[in-house]
């Protein structure tokens, strides 16, 4: 295993330990809050992350691969300030005097639900920003683990809301690919190079399907 994959399987495994004592301490029905709050804002930031996504670069230039995480985060916080506020996330927790296992354990179902979906979507996002360091592949944990928000929301999709593999309306997922164009002549790169050659470079370019 890589580096890179040890770093990837980290992040995604990090959150789920957390909530799940988070789930321990505080018990079920707190870490349900969270499900929700975290379920909704995943499913809601994907749904949306292509139109979003195409109408912020239509207004600005950036690299593709920044474009598609400030996007997502924008859109994420959003989601998750709007479902916090419904189920009232921030209302006063508590801890019940007397300690009640199930409820606890319940608790920890609860966050290790919550902890996997907030690992797996970092864990996405860290392979949108360093296209190129699972070469050729990550293992096939880590890859797990990565496709973890878009397997949860396929489910929805397709099995919920009914959505055909095939169909239009299928929400499309972002990829980065590097596309070879020349450089452009009042580059620096270009100004230096001898006369008659042409330099080539490769630009990051978001892809949907």
């Amino acid at each position: 295993m890589t580096t890179w994959e040890l770093i990837a399987l980290a992040v995604g495994i990090l959150p789920v330990i957390y909530r799940a004592w988070q789930g321990w301490k505080f018990g079920a029905t707190v870490e349900m809050r969270h499900v929700i709050v975290v379920l909704f804002a995943i499913l809601v930031t994907i749904r949306y992350w292509q139109v979003a996504t195409e109408l912020v670069e239509r207004a600005l230039t950036m690299d593709a691969r920044l474009l598609l995480l400030a996007v997502f985060a924008f859109v994420y916080t959003a989601a998750t300030a709007l479902a916090a506020f419904a189920v009232g996330l921030r209302s006063e927790m508590y801890r019940s005097v007397q300690s009640d296992p199930i409820n606890s354990i319940a608790g920890v179902l609860a966050g290790v639900v919550s902890g996997s979906l907030l690992g797996g979507t970092l864990a996405m996002l860290l392979n949108i920003a360093s296209p190129g360091k699972f070469d050729p592949a990550p293992s096939p944990l880590v890859g797990e683990v990565i496709r973890w928000p878009v397997t949860v929301y396929r489910f929805v999709e397709t099995d919920i809301a009914g959505v055909a593999a095939d169909s239009p309306d299928r929400t499309k997922m972002p990829a980065i690919e590097l596309v070879e164009e020349p450089v452009p002549a009042d580059a620096p790169e270009a100004e230096k190079a001898p006369e008659g050659t042409t330099l080539m470079r490769l630009r990051p370019t978001v892809v949907w399907n």
